[in-house]
């Protein structure tokens, strides 16, 4: 590769993570979401509760209020509720720089959405995966998990979701020291 577009290819490169880096971050979970797919006030109430528990960051009320959640949506047998409160327990792990565990709750999450065939939770838990598998160095899975939110969020136009499906990939691209792939993920976030 010559010099001079060696040069022009790390400069656009560097750009391009700067201008990602000025974005905000959307990492996982947008807001509470307001549960409006679950058909139980009561569950609705409980798990917004345990979520401004975790925004709190009182982890002991989390669990408690969390834990109480499932066990209430295993009794009603809310599958949606369900997949909530492993949402939550991932976001929790993750936070607490738990991956391992944050990888298992998104997993069962992941589940309870196949169970109800929602595509998109299901994607965002994809993401999540790939998150998480991304920060384990994990990047081969975390790719695999990402394609599959791709192909999601491309069917439901989901342009927002998309652009964050990039932008790890071309972080995960980064480290992986493989450049032109980084910086094609990053513009694909772009455009």
């Amino acid at each position: 590769m010559g010099l001079l577009k060696k040069s022009t290819l790390n400069f656009t490169f560097f750009l391009c993570v700067f201008l990602i880096i000025s974005c905000t971050d959307n990492q996982i979970r947008s807001s509470t979401e307001n549960y409006s797919r679950l058909s139980n006030p009561e569950l609705k109430n409980l798990l917004d509760l345990a979520y401004k528990s975790y925004n709190e960051n009182d982890s002991i009320l989390f669990r408690t209020r969390n834990k109480y959640a499932f066990d209430r949506s295993i009794e009603f047998q809310d599958t949606l509720a369900m997949a909530e409160v492993h949402w939550h327990y991932g976001l929790f792990f993750s936070k607490m720089e738990i991956l391992d565990s944050a990888y298992y709750h998104y997993f069962r999450a992941l589940n309870y959405y196949e169970l109800k065939n929602h595509e998109y939770y299901k994607a965002k838990m994809f993401y999540n995966l790939g998150f998480i598998q991304s920060r384990l160095k994990d990047y081969l899975g975390a790719e695999e998990n990402l394609f599959k939110a791709i192909l999601v969020y491309k069917n439901l136009n989901k342009n927002e979701q998309l652009y964050f499906c990039y932008r790890l990939l071309g972080s995960i691209f980064r480290e992986k020291n493989e450049l032109e792939r980084a910086l094609e993920y990053h513009l694909k976030a772009f455009n």
